[in-house]
């Protein structure tokens, strides 16, 4: 049934267009249907790192780098890679007041807990991480950094 969830994006005729396709509104989501019959969601499209080959979920890179006890949270995203058509893994981290890990650290913590092809390539420590009114943290404002 078209225009079920909504006709369009307010003053977005491109995002319109390409989210609506053959009828069906395409969320941007990437997800899968369990086992047990229900739908998760893994990330959104746009946040997929695509390194040596293999697909990395941004959320469950940030869910790994933030069970460090020293860190508060992060934002995990693709960036281009020197070489080649594949992209480089980026976090920005945000470390608990009391902390003192350093990037060398983090490395090094990251090498027992996740596969080599998650590890990332930036690392960048920051108090801040902007975010929307809703807030949602803005990654394409750290990409552009």
């Amino acid at each position: 049934m078209p225009h079920l969830i909504l006709t369009e994006y307010f003053n977005k005729p491109e995002s319109t267009t390409k989210a609506f396709k053959n009828l069906w509104f395409h969320s941007g989501d990437a997800g899968y249907l369990g086992e047990d019959g229900y739908y998760y969601c893994v990330d959104r499209m746009g946040g997929v790192i695509r390194c040596r080959g293999e697909k990395i979920s941004s959320y469950q890179l940030e869910d790994i780098i933030t069970s460090h006890p020293e860190i508060d949270f992060c934002a995990a995203f693709p960036v281009p890679a020197e070489v080649g058509v594949e992209d480089d893994v980026a976090i920005y981290v945000v470390k608990k007041t009391e902390a003192s890990i350093d990037e060398e650290e983090l490395r090094e913590w990251a090498k027992d807990q996740m596969p080599k092809y998650m590890w990332p390539k930036h690392i960048r420590f920051t108090t801040a991480l902007p975010r929307t009114p809703t807030n949602k943290i803005e990654k394409y404002k750290l990409r552009k950094e």
